[in-house]
């Protein structure tokens, strides 16, 4: 659409932020952005005339392809925020119960070189499971964390801690990646023991745990 645009005048639109898709107006020669409170791009920027902007977006263009973003989901207590925190501290941590998230905590993830990651702490609370939906976009990685200590292998259970999250996901975006986190296994692990074995073998253990899982993820 207005591919062969050459002027734009914007002038006094009370505008705040210019659409990236203008760097797609290749024709366009000319443009008008008086009387604006412009933030993106700066008012410096826009001062400085057309191509000034147009570099302004480019370069914004390149930096987000090289920023990945991350969404942590999962119910309240599950143990988002501490795991977040460990990676980002390198070293264990455990979140204390008045210190869980409300609402969304944002951290900037450095990567390896000049990349890094946006990674978002979504609350657990039912009141924003609809609303933390709407931050997953294509491409991004999923991280669906669930406090599993009294897992009782049931397809209840599975649905409540990871079946409601992937159908809310689906019903969003077509292709994410999504990555399953298990806290408290040990405690699980021991759970299903006394639940469905009389002796001692773990590995039998582990081993129904996992087809679990792989029966319902499949």
């Amino acid at each position: 659409k207005l591919a062969a645009l050459t002027e734009l005048d914007l002038s006094y639109c009370n505008l705040i932020r210019l659409p990236v898709s203008i760097i797609s107006l290749k024709c366009l020669s000319a443009i008008s952005l008086t009387g604006n409170r412009l933030n993106v791009p700066p008012q410096s920027v826009c001062d400085s005339g057309l191509r000034a902007v147009k570099d302004f977006f480019a370069f914004e263009t390149r930096k987000a392809s090289r920023r990945s973003k991350v969404v942590l989901l999962g119910e309240a207590y599950s143990g988002k925020t501490s795991l977040i925190e460990t990676v980002m501290r390198q070293k264990s941590f455990c979140t204390r119960s008045l210190d869980r998230t409300i609402g969304i905590n944002e951290y900037e993830l450095k990567l390896r070189r000049d990349k890094s990651a946006k990674v978002l702490d979504c609350g657990g609370q039912k009141s924003y499971l609809l609303s933390n939906n709407l931050f997953v976009s294509e491409n991004t990685l999923i991280i669906i964390v669930a406090d599993i200590s009294d897992y009782d292998l049931t397809n209840e259970t599975f649905d409540r801690l990871f079946g409601q999250y992937f159908h809310l996901l689906y019903e969003r975006v077509q292709k994410c990646y999504a990555l399953c986190v298990l806290s408290k296994y040990d405690r699980a692990i021991s759970e299903i023991d006394r639940c469905s074995f009389g002796d001692n073998d773990s590995d039998q253990r582990k081993a129904k745990f996992q087809t679990h899982f792989s029966e319902r993820l499949t």
